[in-house]
């Protein structure tokens, strides 16, 4: 039980410092990722959807291959990663409205 929590906490801290970075560094300046991130900075551009909610759009697709691939408990985990770091993105973006600086 004990080793649960900590993993489950380790999870939600590891994600909400993922978001702040991606949302205060990443996204203003446009810094394409690899992965999903760099999927949903994409998505944003293109479609103009949030950023939280293309990061979640993003993943969702990998999110259905892992189910098949590493089951249930694993993917499970995962979605809650994504939904932590992806509210972080949205809360972030949405308060803090940051310029583009070219940062060369």
């Amino acid at each position: 039980m004990k080793n649960t929590l900590i993993t489950y906490l380790g999870l939600l801290f590891g994600a909400a410092v993922q978001g702040i970075a991606m949302s205060l560094f990443l996204f203003p300046h446009s810094i394409p990722s690899g992965g999903a991130a760099g999927l949903a900075l994409l998505l944003n551009h293109w479609f103009h959807l949030s950023l939280g909610f293309s990061l979640w759009l993003a993943n969702a697709v990998f999110l259905l291959f892992a189910l098949n691939y590493f089951g249930s408990a694993w993917t499970f985990r995962t979605i809650i990663s994504v939904a932590t770091t992806s509210a972080t993105v949205t809360v972030l973006t949405s308060q803090n409205i940051l310029p583009h600086i070219h940062i060369l």
